[in-house]
């Protein structure tokens, strides 16, 4: 009985052995993988911080490229409407220089009237 239980008490050890060992390297295995889940959400983290940069950045350039656009489009209408008015300025100039060519003509023939009564009294 004496020696059945030694040998209990021995294989009881043995088996106590090799459980702390089991957990001495599922401890290890359990630490490494900790850490690599650190690295991993360290990485995620930083990886998000880029994409918010890159997403704020690329926020920026649209509203900038908005703004010169929206400069653009005014900057259009202006000049369009400079044209429109140039355009109603040469239509009024136009209308003004047909009035005075008309007039011009108007006393030409008049005074060459007049010039032919005059040389036909003279006459």
């Amino acid at each position: 009985l004496r020696k059945a239980l030694s040998q209990a008490r021995a294989d009881a050890a043995q088996s106590a052995d090799a459980a702390r060992a089991e957990v001495a390297t599922l401890t290890t295995e359990l630490a490494a993988a900790r850490a690599r889940l650190r690295d991993s959400e360290g990485q995620r983290d930083a990886d998000t911080n880029e994409l918010v940069r890159a997403r704020d950045a690329a926020a920026g350039e649209a509203e900038r490229l908005r703004e010169k656009i929206a400069a653009v489009v005014a900057e259009g209408a202006r000049a369009a409407a400079e044209v429109e008015s140039a355009d109603a300025t040469i239509l009024e100039l136009r209308k003004n220089l047909e009035a005075v060519v008309g007039e011009a003509r108007s006393r030409d023939v008049r005074a060459r009237s007049s010039s032919a009564r005059k040389e036909a009294e003279i006459a």
